[in-house]
């Protein structure tokens, strides 16, 4: 009987290849999989973007972006705002709202300043938000809340999407914490890379705000 011989040469090509194929992920090929977010409604009640009906669309009121604490965003994201204005009080001082975890306490802490008034856009937007069944208690969110949207952004615009409208994914959007490095400076974040930066309160930061509000059993 011949024996078949084959060139070393030729069995270490096809290792090779063998080895180059096995590392190709395989999930290269398969479509992301977003987890649909859940969309909160006026009367409480939450719904999956997937499983949302026409009829129930006319009431949501806002997209949870943290399914722990039950934090959401509200439907209409606005931009354009200051932080707040050149002679505020909390203009070039570093002693309020410092939390990087909690935005309302940040938020109440700014609107219990005396000379809190229309100077402070991105606060006022976010406690004069008012939305079916929940129309107080909305907030600036704090640095790492923030984060949180930035993180879940694909759900959260998946959601948007559902209901009819758009959600940012390159402007920058102002938190409620301070810097600590500069008295004149907010935190922000820019939606296109999760980038944290510290901006001018007052200066040509004109950025974006969302009003965002606790829906665990509160109304």
């Amino acid at each position: 009987m011949r024996k078949l011989i084959i060139p070393f040469a030729t069995l270490a090509a096809a290792a090779l290849i063998f080895m180059a194929c096995d590392d190709i992920p395989r999930s290269e090929s398969e479509p992301e999989v977003i987890p649909p977010a859940k969309i909160v409604l006026s009367d409480g009640t939450f719904v999956s973007a997937d499983d949302i009906t026409d009829e129930q669309k006319s009431s949501a009121v806002a997209v949870i972006f943290d399914e722990e604490k039950k934090l959401g965003v509200g439907l209409r994201i606005t931009e354009g705002k200051i932080w707040c204005g050149s002679r505020s009080n909390a203009c070039n001082t570093t002693t309020y709202a410092t939390s990087e975890d909690y935005g309302r306490e940040n938020t109440n802490e700014i609107a219990n300043m005396e000379d809190f008034n229309e100077d402070y856009e991105a606060f006022q937007y976010c406690i004069r938000y008012s939305a079916p069944g929940y129309t107080s208690d909305w907030y600036l969110p704090a640095i790492n809340e923030l984060k949180k949207i930035y993180d879940n952004r694909k759900s959260l615009g998946y959601a948007f999407a559902i209901l009819g409208r758009g959600f940012p994914t390159t402007d920058l959007f102002w938190s409620s914490t301070q810097s600590q490095d500069r008295a004149d400076g907010a935190l922000m974040i820019h939606m296109r890379d999760g980038d944290i930066r510290s901006g001018g309160k007052y200066s040509g930061a004109y950025n974006g705000v969302f009003p965002v509000r606790s829906f665990n059993n509160e109304k």
